[in-house]
């Protein structure tokens, strides 16, 4: 193992300094001072000691690489164990300081679990600092600071804090004064304590198993963390008080932190079940697109997408019916007959049609059996009271009508509409893909499936920038020849939050395409669960390498831009830099990330840089895929980033829409005569105000 500074300074000095304080007591080393300033002395020591054991461990790789799953559990059983050593101890008496009183081996068997407790009581500070941190805030580390501060301020009250300072013999226990102001700063302590206990984020990543063997766990440990802090009085805090008060302290911080998170778990256990939904609707989504690779009889993908829609959105049935020249025709269903879907009242099915073809999304009915438009669907043996329909559209032509019904009335939720569309939009391709490969094999046929594909794959695309305060948008994609795996996407989470994301996935063609088209539905599924860029890139990672092929992975760029501050957090996984344009020069944002769908989770989270810019007004944020650096003369010779950052400075001041077509139309020039070999994408924003 290397040794670094923090280990020489957090765990090897702390155990020189815990060795000498043990040769005092044992008169091998002897100081020529009262016996009073002997005890504040030591005790100084070991506030001393404290400090370096927290901010050496503070710094270790180990714990910082451990699962927050890990570091709940490490906690728990770290204050049982604390609770048991502590409990012993107090069984031992200590015999006294340096002097006169004869120290025996029981004593320094009692002093080296002292030691070995005290290291033991830093890591469970830290790790509890860790789990704080987990998607922390602006005051987060402040707040912690803060705990620590008044933490060790109580121990300087507690040396110096009095006219005479008592020796561990006569009187060395724990300080319990009723008054106020002789314990002003451990109340702050517990303050603080009671506001860095509201920081349990790591709750919303657990599922509904995970949350309820928590709560038992927690509940478990809970009259352990009380017990604790009636044993820190007796042998430890006769062998020292600011060791006795520190794990008194801890004991009490960890009693306030856990009984938050009992708090926490037991309020969002009603909606447990929602992260649930999501992993199983990114597995449905992920299911559909294997099938869209390996199915291309119609039969088989229909019965697939039916059975995949009512686990998407945890309907009791779900149904195709394909569009006939200007009729429907019922082509499959799960969860029920073909036969029984079709004994729905004829009246009923035909607003359906009408519901649908009307509405430019999905249809959501959460009272069928009260609406008047479908009020007879109570003549249907079969009990209904949610419906939620969408069209499916390929190229603008009309191929049917998806639809998921639930028993219970109010059964779908508003963000079962995006999914649900994006599901039948994956659903028309596969269809329309089906239905061109069983027309013939042949090349022309072929290439028109991909133009098809092409043409699919640009609908996925946002159709128009949303509108944003203080901030102006504008973006370009073109494939090749053939469809390819370039991408963006501009999600508005809120007023006050768009995400901005471009990505390319590797390989051209269908695969690659149909990876984007995925990609596509996880993002938005994601993107409004997670505050960070950096973690939604850690999820995409996962699905990624569990459902991709080996060699297939993505290059991205995610950002999450907060226009009212003016802020945008950058996240880069082996993507072209991102150009910032302020003041005539381009700053390139180049941040550390490896491609996802490569390495494992760990790997990433270690690799991945997450930066956060201040913006100004007029300044402009360019992103792109590599096909606009690579593109090609007649001569060979690329575009490059030399070129691209010249454009970039010759335009800076333009609005958006003017930087695309200026940068398109020199793009034209540079290239023409010459076929594109690769995809080209890229987007801007400004910041106007």
């Amino acid at each position: 193992m290397k040794i670094n500074k923090y280990h020489l300074f957090g765990v090897f000095l702390p155990l020189i300094m815990f060795i000498l304080i043990a040769l005092t007591d044992l008169n091998f080393l002897k100081f020529e001072l009262f016996l009073a300033d002997i005890a504040r002395f030591r005790e100084s020591v070991f506030v001393v000691i404290l400090i370096l054991i927290i901010w050496g461990l503070s710094r270790s790789r180990w714990i910082r690489n451990r699962t927050f799953i890990q570091k709940l559990v490490f906690s728990g059983l770290s204050i049982v164990m604390l609770t048991a050593i502590l409990t012993l101890a107090n069984r031992v008496s200590f015999s006294g300081l340096s002097g006169n009183v004869k120290i025996s081996e029981k004593d320094i068997v009692l002093f080296a679990v002292l030691v070995g407790a005290a290291f033991l009581g830093c890591m469970t500070l830290i790790m509890l600092k860790q789990l704080i941190f987990i998607n922390q805030g602006k005051k987060t580390e402040i707040n912690f600071r803060l705990l620590l501060i008044f933490l060790f301020l109580h121990f300087v009250y507690i040396l110096f804090g009095r006219d005479s300072y008592p020796s561990v013999s006569s009187d060395f226990g724990l300080f319990f004064d009723l008054s106020f102001m002789k314990n002003i700063f451990f109340y702050l302590f517990i303050i603080m304590a009671f506001i860095n206990g509201f920081r349990c984020k790591w709750i919303h990543y657990l599922n509904k198993k995970q949350k309820v063997g928590f709560f038992v766990f927690f509940a478990l440990i809970y009259p352990a963390a009380q017990y604790m802090t009636t044993q820190t009085p007796g042998s430890v805090a006769e062998m020292s008080t600011i060791v006795g008060q520190f794990f008194h302290s801890l004991s009490i911080f960890y009693l306030i932190y856990s009984g938050m998170a009992l708090l926490g778990i037991l309020l969002l256990l009603p909606s447990a079940g929602i992260l649930d939904r999501r992993l199983n609707e990114i597995r449905s989504l992920q299911t559909l697109s294997s099938t869209i690779g390996s199915v291309f009889e119609k039969g088989e993908l229909i019965g697939k997408s039916v059975e995949l829609s009512r686990k998407v959105v945890n309907a009791d049935f779900t149904w195709i019916e394909l569009k006939n020249n200007s009729t429907y025709k019922l082509e499959g269903a799960h969860g029920i007959s073909v036969n029984e879907i079709e004994k729905i009242p004829e009246s009923v099915r035909k607003q359906i049609y009408k519901l649908v073809k009307d509405e430019k999304g999905p249809v959501l009915i959460n009272n069928l059996p009260k609406k008047r438009e479908t009020r007879d669907f109570r003549r249907w043996r079969h009990k209904a009271g949610s419906l939620l329909a969408t069209m499916m559209r390929f190229k603008n032509k009309e191929l049917g009508i998806l639809c998921a019904i639930k028993k219970e009335m109010f059964g779908f939720t508003e963000d079962s509409r995006p999914l649900f569309q994006s599901f039948a939009d994956q659903v028309s391709v596969a269809l329309e893909n089906s239905n061109l490969f069983q027309t013939t094999i042949e090349q022309k046929v072929y290439r028109e499936e991909l133009q098809m594909a092409h043409d699919a794959q640009m609908r996925i695309l946002p159709r128009q920038m949303p509108e944003v305060e203080g901030v102006e948008l504008g973006a370009y994609c073109m494939t090749a020849n053939e469809i390819g795996g370039d991408f963006y996407d501009l999600i508005k989470v809120d007023d006050d939050r768009l995400d901005i994301v471009i990505g390319d996935v590797s390989g051209k063609g269908a695969s690659a395409a149909f990876y984007m088209a995925e990609l596509k539905g996880v993002i938005q599924a994601l993107a409004p669960h997670f505050s960070s860029p950096k973690k939604i890139l850690m999820e995409i990672n996962g699905f990624a390498k569990n459902h991709f092929e080996p060699d297939t992975f993505v290059t991205m760029v995610y950002a999450i831009l907060y226009p009212l501050k003016r802020k945008v957090h950058i996240v880069r996984a082996g993507h072209p830099p991102v150009a910032l344009i302020r003041d005539d020069r381009i700053e390139w944002i180049e941040t550390d990330g490896i491609g996802l769908g490569l390495v494992s989770n760990k790997f990433l989270n270690s690799s991945l840089r997450q930066k956060m810019i201040q913006l100004k007004k007029n300044d402009t944020v360019f992103f792109y895929t590599d096909g606009l650096i690579e593109a090609r003369n007649s001569e060979g010779d690329e575009f490059g980033e030399s070129k691209l950052e010249k454009v970039l400075i010759d335009l800076y001041g333009e609005n958006p829409k003017s930087i695309i077509k200026k940068i398109t139309a020199r793009l034209s020039r540079y290239t023409r005569g010459v076929s594109r070999h690769d995809d080209v994408t890229f987007l801007t924003f400004k910041v106007i105000k």
